[in-house]
C-alpha cells in the first residue's frame, strides 16, 4: 500500500506520521511525493509502524537515481539515519 494510501485510510496527519518513525514532517511529505526515497533505517520504521503495511517495494524507484533518498538529509529535531535514532 502505498504510503498516502496508508496515512487516509489511518486518518493520520503527516506530522503524527513522522512523530512514529521519528523523522521530519517535511521529509514524510517528500516520501508521500515521490520526491525522496526513505533510507533503508526509515523504511524499516515505516514497514514496522504500518505494521507491514507500507513496504519498500510500494515507493517508485527511479531506474537511473533520479529521486534522491534521504540517508543524508536531516532536520533540525529529527534525524533520518539508522545511526541516529535511539534504540
Amino acid at each position: 500500500m502505498k504510503l498516502p494510501v496508508y496515512l487516509e485510510t489511518q486518518r493520520l496527519t503527516r506530522a503524527a506520521f513522522a512523530a512514529q518513525v521519528k523523522a521530519h514532517p517535511v521529509t514524510v511529505t517528500k516520501w508521500c511525493t515521490g520526491a525522496l526515497l526513505p533510507s533503508w533505517g526509515n523504511m524499516a520504521r515505516i514497514r514496522e509502524a504500518t505494521r507491514g503495511a507500507v513496504t519498500a517495494a510500494d515507493f517508485d524507484h527511479a531506474p537511473h537515481g533520479d529521486i534522491a533518498t534521504d540517508a543524508n538529509e536531516t532536520h533540525e529535531g529529527a534525524s533520518n539515519t539508522a545511526d541516529e535514532v535511539a534504540a
